[in-house]
């Protein structure tokens, strides 16, 4: 039988996990043609919440929709000739342009003949750039003004910025660059609401003649944050367990097996880490979510050191991935990234 609970990108509709007001939300600022920023941890489910919203658009024959994964892009040619690959895919008898070219400038002008090509189509365009924050990285350091210039007369044409680190993004913010992000409205994708998470997990395990207590799948959203990847690998976990009556404590088992597996892993981190950083970790992972982390209290209650130097670590952090930065009611706030990573910190002297 499969295992109904997916860990990689959207594939098939029935394994697929609420959304539904940010698919509406997507689908309304694209018909207005306004672009979107889409912020959210690695691993919450940005790349499937895309891909079901093309799917919706691509049934009605209203919008073209074109998907870029940078992440794996270092410099400005690698991402026009990805996105070069993108547009090919859905017209290749056109053609657009011949992607040979060597020269950094001539790169920028295919970027440009890119754009243009698609907004003189007669229909909507939909791009969706995932891990936005990569462009950071290119040591073009004008990227982000080519594509303000490359974007900004476009008529026909709307934007997805996915990207899941918040952090390498502020850098857009600064410096006069924040001019990139007119028209736009901001989406933060956050964990799948808990009774529509609940019904999911009960209902596919029901689907296969199992039973799951409400107790155990309480736990399992609880210890996971419903932070989409670590939530669906757990359930993935005891699904594949084969227990006929899954119970609370069939759940806490699978969770100490996840985490022994995994130790000699974490164990690195305090290799790579500075002890600054190794400290700070440990310390956000005992909180769970740190609002103010050169806070005197919070200084003095882990031992870590001074302001200065915490916020150095935190940077480090940030910066590695580590450690992600989110907003909630009570403000902005850090907690670490890997939630298996973080319940085995929480157990640490």
């Amino acid at each position: 039988m499969q295992n109904p609970f997916i860990t990689t990108y959207y594939k098939e509709p029935d394994f697929f996990c609420g959304r539904e007001e940010e698919i509406i939300r997507l689908i309304t600022i694209a018909r207005n043609t306004v672009n979107t920023i889409l912020l959210g941890p690695s691993r919450m489910g940005k790349t499937s919440l895309i891909h079901k919203t093309f799917e919706k658009l691509n049934n009605s024959n209203e919008f073209k929709c074109f998907y870029l994964d940078i992440l794996a892009t270092d410099n400005l040619k690698e991402f026009t000739k990805n996105f070069y690959n993108s547009i090919i895919k859905i017209y290749p008898e056109k053609s657009p342009v011949n992607f040979d070219f060597k020269l950094p400038r001539q790169n920028e002008q295919v970027l440009f003949s890119l754009f243009d090509f698609l907004d003189k189509q007669n229909v909507k365009i939909l791009i969706a750039i995932d891990e936005f924050q990569q462009i950071v990285r290119y040591p073009e350091k004008n990227t982000i003004t080519i594509l303000r210039q490359a974007t900004q007369k476009l008529k026909n044409t709307s934007f997805i910025f996915s990207c899941s680190n918040e952090y390498l993004l502020n850098d857009f913010f600064s410096d006069g660059k924040q001019l990139f992000f007119t028209n736009f409205d901001l989406l933060q994708l956050g964990g799948i609401k808990q009774n529509v998470y609940i019904r999911f997990i009960t209902e596919n395990f029901e689907k296969n003649k199992r039973s799951i207590t409400e107790e155990a799948v309480n736990f399992i959203l609880e210890w996971t944050r419903r932070h989409t990847y670590y939530s669906q690998y757990l359930c993935k976990r005891v699904f594949e367990n084969e227990i006929k009556e899954i119970d609370i404590e069939d759940v806490h088992e699978e969770c100490g097996r996840i985490l022994e597996e995994n130790e000699s892993n974490y164990f690195i981190y305090r290799n790579l880490l500075s002890p600054v950083q190794w400290l700070l970790l440990k310390a956000i992972a005992k909180e769970e979510k740190v609002y103010h982390p050169t806070a005197k209290k919070f200084l003095m209650q882990h031992n870590i050191g001074t302001p200065a130097n915490v916020q150095r670590a935190l940077d480090a952090l940030l910066n590695k991935e580590v450690v992600f930065a989110a907003h909630d009611e009570n403000g902005r706030y850090y907690q670490v990234f890997d939630c298996f990573l973080s319940r085995w910190l929480e157990n640490l002297d």
